[in-house]
């Protein structure tokens, strides 16, 4: 996922504007939520559902941790604004107890990768991936996972999607090298589709939610 360069303004307000159709322009003010900060926040991914419905995917800057090079940290909490066609705004932060590693959004030939990603399945339910590890030295140790949250900030649990893919050039693992997509029929879940390590092979996976 490419980083989009949008910065919103923030003096105890950000705003956020998105058009809602041809004619109307909708403006938000975005008040802070007992887990902002005072870092500047970023828009690192918008995407939407089949009913028009948006999702806004917000990160900003851990001010704890100094910028390596082609690399940065960020927050250790998920923060959503889902902005509805009528122009209602449900904001949604909710803290991550996962690995610190999945904090680091670093660059490859000036593309910006985050183990973290959502992507808007059913009804009212966005997938959030991350990964797992259990030896932080040994690349072939790391997991591909994905949490279920509702736009209400509920959990539904956790998938394993299996190993996560690994550059055997210089034995690092990569994420997020799968693609998601979601079902026409979205009652009929999505499909991921994952390049396997070491082959020309790719792995394709349905999943019911």
């Amino acid at each position: 996922m490419k980083l989009f360069k949008y910065y919103m303004i923030l003096l105890i307000i950000s705003l956020v504007t998105y058009p809602i159709n041809s004619q109307n322009v909708f403006t938000y003010n975005d008040m802070p939520t007992m887990n902002a900060s005072d870092s500047t926040p970023i828009i690192y991914k918008i995407a939407s559902y089949a009913d028009n419905r948006i999702v806004v995917h917000i990160i900003r800057p851990d001010l704890s941790y100094s910028t390596e090079g082609d690399k940065f940290w960020i927050e250790k909490y998920l923060s959503l604004r889902t902005i509805y066609p009528n122009g209602t705004v449900l904001p949604l932060d909710i803290k991550l107890d996962i690995q610190d590693f999945n904090f680091c959004i670093y660059a490859i030939n000036g593309v910006y990768m985050s183990p973290i990603e959502i992507y808007p399945i059913r009804g009212r339910f966005v997938l959030v991936t991350y990964i797992k590890t259990t030896d932080l030295d040994d690349p072939f140790a790391y997991n591909e996972l994905a949490m279920i949250f509702d736009l209400n900030g509920k959990s539904y649990g956790n998938i394993s999607f299996g190993l996560a893919y690994v550059n055997i050039t210089d034995n690092h693992w990569l994420s997020n090298r799968a693609e998601i997509f979601v079902n026409f029929n979205t009652d009929k879940g999505f499909l991921r589709l994952a390049p396997k390590t070491n082959t020309t092979d790719y792995i394709w996976q349905q999943y019911d939610v």
